[in-house]
């Protein structure tokens, strides 16, 4: 397993938040069965170590811990949001992973892999982070 430095935190992770279940088009990723592997992603890059990352999530996907997936129509079920610092990011940012289901997985994915509403999902976390004076990545 892959050692990350005490000053990276992860915290305020909330539960599944209901988002209005919709239809959406995934592009090719890697869907997770947990959001801990792409909160430490997170992480793992808010320090520096973007390398490490990769490598933690091809481990998970070799464990099938997660599965690469082509594109395809998903159902967006849910987002959960946590704030991440590191050595990088010192100001902790909001971050959402979104939890999708298709006919052969039910895992999270990171926003950005969605057609539709993952650019909305971005812009209110962005607007989110802007209220609380933090960096508005994702």
């Amino acid at each position: 397993m892959f050692a990350v430095p005490a000053f990276a935190v992860i915290h305020e992770v909330t539960g599944d938040i209901d988002v209005g279940i919709s239809r959406d088009v995934l592009q090719a990723t890697s869907v997770c069965k947990s959001e801990s592997v792409y909160f430490k992603l997170v992480e793992m890059i808010a320090n520096g170590k973007r390398d490490q990352g990769i490598k933690m999530v091809d481990a998970a996907i070799a464990r099938g811990d997660c599965v690469q997936v082509k594109t395809q129509s998903v159902t967006v079920i849910s987002v959960k949001m946590a704030k991440i610092s590191g050595s990088e990011r010192k100001v902790a940012s909001i971050y959402a992973i979104v939890r999708v289901r298709s006919a052969s997985f039910d895992g999270y994915v990171a926003p950005s892999t969605l057609s539709d509403r993952g650019f909305d999902i971005i812009k209110t976390v962005q607007v989110m982070n802007k209220k609380l004076g933090a960096p508005l990545v994702q």
